[in-house]
């Protein structure tokens, strides 16, 4: 039965808890096991009402009912549908030993206890049974129980590694442990799925264990740019010339002013675009990034805007004492708009 074959795996889950288990990490496992038994109490339950259903089950049609009824021609058979269960990244279907890829599950808006049809399709995989999967019914929209995603993480690189640090979906920095938390991805995931700096990724991991994330989906940056929204494009059917648009000047504030910019990588082309079209010169540059490089922006700048959300504390203290050292003057802000950027450069 699915549910004591969940049972057996959480069982396993709770001994490498168990085993995984330090001073350091104590109270996190603990109320993670307290999570994990609780589940287990209720997946009893749960077999246990299914068993006495089934001990009280309502009889076969008896055959004189089937005598007395009037022929009717027979119904096409009912599509069975089954359980769809998401994991980390994709998912299964239990009943059939199914696998469904993350493409599938994206492509056609799966949520965990979604049920679905299944149709068996040929292969030369003999290890694994391939189906196309189609949606008979919607579930609760609740998630896997402990799974957390956080989708459209900005992809840095820290100390020769990549790692994501907050999701620009929610604006909000990765906490653990009531902290901001750093996540580095898999060497296994950067090979697979091609990751670059600047890409933005789906990541997921169960509550308790962000060390064991793994990205569930690339997003291309380039890729992205590249693509035109339907609704931009204004080439008329009669017509292969494009409409012509008119063009925005905007007033010169920023002439012969240099503006660097501290953090939000992902945001520079945006923060570029706005400052030179006022007339400006624009220069980025990253806490994280070699000081010696930072300091000869620093230089070059009129003034230095530091985004405090997405700066690291140290370098920014560090950079901040390279700007007083060279008397160029320096704000914060904790918004990342290019409004607050462009209303601090025209300000000084």
């Amino acid at each position: 039965m699915k549910e004591l074959e969940m049972i057996e795996q959480l069982k396993q889950d709770i001994l490498e808890n168990i085993e995984q288990m330090d001073q350091d990490n104590m109270d996190t496992q603990t109320h993670l096991l307290e999570k994990q038994a609780a589940v287990i109490s209720h997946l009893w339950e749960i077999n246990r009402l299914k068993e006495n259903e089934s001990y009280g089950g309502q009889p076969e049609t008896l055959e004189e009912d089937e005598e007395s009824e009037p022929s009717q021609p027979s119904a096409p058979p009912e599509r069975k549908s089954y359980q769809f269960e998401r994991k980390l990244r994709g998912g299964i279907v239990p009943q059939i030993d199914g696998f469904v890829p993350e493409g599938v599950v994206r492509k056609l808006g799966l949520e965990h206890g979604d049920m679905v049809y299944a149709k068996a399709i040929n292969t030369n995989d003999p290890q694994r049974s391939h189906f196309e999967y189609e949606i008979a019914e919607k579930g609760d929209g609740e998630d896997a129980p402990y799974r957390i995603q956080l989708n459209f993480c900005p992809v840095k690189k820290e100390a020769g590694r990549l790692v994501v640090e907050k999701s620009e979906e929610t604006g909000e920095f990765i906490r653990f442990n009531e902290g901001p938390y750093t996540i580095v991805l898999s060497e296994d995931d950067v090979f697979k799925q091609r990751i670059n700096e600047g890409d933005l990724v789906d990541i997921a991991y169960f509550d308790g264990t962000p060390t064991h994330a793994k990205v569930i989906w690339t997003h291309k940056i380039k890729e992205a740019s590249l693509s035109i929204p339907e609704t931009l494009n204004h080439t008329s059917k009669k017509s292969e010339k494009p409409e012509k648009k008119p063009v925005t000047i905007y007033d010169q504030t920023l002439k012969e002013k240099t503006i660097l910019v501290i953090g939000n990588e992902p945001k520079k082309s945006l923060y570029q675009y706005s400052i030179e079209q006022r007339g400006g010169t624009f220069l980025w540059g990253d806490a994280k990034e070699d000081f010696t490089r930072v300091e000869a922006k620093v230089r070059k700048a009129d003034i230095v805007v530091f985004l405090l959300g997405v700066s690291g504390h140290t370098g920014m203290e560090h950079i901040k004492q390279m700007c007083k050292n060279h008397n160029v003057i320096f704000e914060t802000t904790w918004s990342n708009g290019q409004s607050s950027i462009l209303r601090i450069a025209e300000e000084f």
